[in-house]
């Protein structure tokens, strides 16, 4: 017999239930909290660059009025210069970016703990909310405080997952949902179980022990094309042209449509450059702070609508996403119809468990082509459900054991393929980065270097033809 308590709701707690549960992920915060946003972040964050920018202005000072000899003015200036680059706004931007991603990384472990403790629980069939009050003595800080609210709202009569959603705010969606589905199917605790293992595998993957340094990596590498970009556009390029007409030259074609296309940023007032900047940089480390000192405080616009839209349509990521929507679907279908229930029934629940609103309506649209009485592979297709799903849909002829067992199947090669997308995505994308920074950093030395041949071959009177 289960511990997991199993209260009677009411009308309204079940329509809570629906709302908190069901579609937790896209719950609308108050209005108050979305208009404060970016007054109370973006606020804290001059604040922080002004104290970092006074801190490091008071330590040059203090180094340029100490006197010596040559050698200890030559060490002083590279202090200056160290101190200055760390002091910047943009270092001030790394250092925010490197700490949301430590801290990320951190809230998710203790996600995971608080699973693997309840997983414990319920797989072992021990009382839960004794056994969480003796993980909560044996733990501190945070991870105590959720030990203590998951037990509370177990306390209170709320089933496992709204405990665990309301109690963990740093569960992710994708194990909210699989938690949602496991426990109306009755089998939480292999759900519990699917999650655990997932997260030793990723634990143990080498690829992935170095993700926080990767993508700091990539943000670096980004920042420095983009700051090379504008500076050689905005500041460099365009002299050539004033050099080359005092001297009746002709400047070579690569030159030219690199000053065709800086002919955008040269009509443009430097200082109009400078404050775009500045308030896209003020912006992103209002984010950054928002994430790190309050992440259940929304922005004022939601960015997931179009994170979700422009994903789902990138060559790599946008298949593999999906990839791993339909093995989580596909095995909570299994888990339904091993269970006895009918596939209409089975997709009915797990239809608004996915995170992605392009495949909600399509597995909605699905369902309810089946209750209008279309054929399981028929329906699907007219749903635009992907062709593989559909075509072992149409080979299937048996009862619901074999309908489980196609579903196990299709969950594993679905999860095997996004797997093989995340390995192709690793490994692609430092290479690629690479040789994007190498090909705009070649495309300047070029640009920059022929004009040079060309100006002194036409100051000597040197023509290649007069050989």
């Amino acid at each position: 017999m289960s511990n997991i308590p199993t209260p009677q709701p009411s009308l309204d707690y079940e329509r809570k239930r629906a709302y908190s549960v069901s579609h937790w992920h896209r719950r609308v915060p108050p209005v108050a909290f979305r208009v404060a946003s970016p007054f109370v972040f973006g606020c804290g964050t001059l604040v922080l660059l002004g104290v970092t920018s006074g801190i490091t202005f008071g330590l040059l000072a203090l180094l340029g009025a100490v006197r010596g000899s040559g050698v200890v003015n030559g060490i002083l200036q590279i202090f200056g210069v160290i101190i200055f680059a760390l002091g910047s706004p943009l270092s001030v931007y790394l250092f925010l970016l490197f700490g949301e991603f430590v801290l990320k990384g951190y809230r998710e472990r203790r996600a995971q703990l608080v699973l693997g403790y309840v997983e414990h629980a319920v797989r072992l069939n021990l009382p839960l909310v004794p056994f969480l009050a003796a993980a909560q003595r044996s733990e501190r800080f945070a991870t105590a405080r959720r030990l203590r609210q998951v037990r509370e709202h177990l306390v209170r009569g709320s089933a496992l997952a709204d405990a665990l959603v309301d109690g963990v705010p740093e569960l992710p969606p994708r194990a909210a949902a699989l938690i949602v589905a496991g426990e109306r199917n009755g089998e939480v605790g292999l759900a519990l179980s699917r999650l655990i293992a997932e997260d030793s595998n990723r634990v143990d993957d080498v690829a992935g022990e170095n993700r926080i340094m990767h993508r700091v990596y990539i943000a670096l590498l980004f920042l420095a094309l983009l700051s090379i970009s504008v500076g050689m556009l905005v500041f460099v390029v365009p002299k050539f042209r004033e050099i080359f007409r005092d001297f009746r030259t002709d400047l070579p074609p690569l030159t030219e449509a690199l000053l065709s296309f800086a002919s955008f940023f040269y009509g443009i007032e430097p200082a109009l450059i400078f404050i775009f900047l500045a308030l896209v940089l003020v912006w992103l480390c209002a984010s950054l702070l928002r994430r790190i000192t309050a992440p259940w405080w929304p922005p004022l616009i939601s960015r997931n609508w179009l994170r979700e839209h422009t994903l789902e349509r990138l060559p790599i990521v946008g298949p593999m996403r999906e990839n791993r929507e339909l093995a989580d679907i596909c095995q909570s279908l299994a888990d339904f119809t091993r269970q006895g229930r009918t596939f209409d029934e089975a997709l009915g629940a797990v239809r608004r468990l996915t995170l992605s609103t392009r495949l909600e309506n399509r597995l909605s649209e699905w369902h309810r082509r089946i209750v209008a009485g279309e054929d399981l592979a028929e329906a699907a297709w007219g749903a635009r459900i992907p062709a593989t799903l559909v075509g072992f849909l149409r080979t299937f002829r048996g009862g619901g054991n074999e309908l489980s067992m196609l579903l196990e199947f299709l969950a594993t090669y679905y999860r095997m393929k996004f797997s093989r997308s995340v390995l192709v995505l690793r490994a692609v994308t430092e290479p690629a980065l690479t040789l994007l920074a190498g090909a705009v950093v070649g495309t300047f030395v070029i640009a920059l270097f022929m004009p040079l041949v060309k100006l002194i071959q036409s100051v000597s009177g040197y023509s290649p033809g007069a050989l």
